[in-house]
């Protein structure tokens, strides 16, 4: 990606490089984070799934249900906000074109959820 945009774009490469994270601890923890968040809501969402699939067969109570799927939509919305704000702090679009589109429709989809939950 980054030496793709230094051949294509060279005065664009040189007005962003500094934004480049090159140390592995870093790049390390920050992964590490985003895997524990996204295993956190992961676990929120299928938590929800559950709890509103046991409301529709009258097992639980769907006004209790709709918070946690709503609070697990609400973080799987954040995960792809967050890469499309990062992505465009270290200028994604250059290279990765189709990244950046996939981020956008899964944080539509996230959005649609949580407005379809909602009601």
């Amino acid at each position: 990606g980054l030496e793709r945009l230094k051949e294509e774009f060279p005065q664009d490469y040189e007005q962003v490089k500094h934004r480049r994270i090159s140390n592995p601890k870093i790049q390390n923890a920050l992964f590490r984070l985003i895997v524990i968040f996204e295993t956190l809501v992961c676990v929120v969402l299928w938590v929800g799934t559950i709890w509103l699939g046991l409301s529709v067969v009258s097992l639980a109570d769907a006004a209790n249900a709709k918070p946690v799927a709503l609070i697990g939509a609400l973080g799987f919305t954040s995960i792809w906000c967050g890469f499309l704000i990062g992505g465009n702090h270290f200028a994604y679009w250059y290279c990765h074109v189709d990244a950046q589109n996939t981020h956008y429709q899964m944080a539509l989809w996230g959005i649609g959820t949580m407005i379809f939950l909602c009601f």
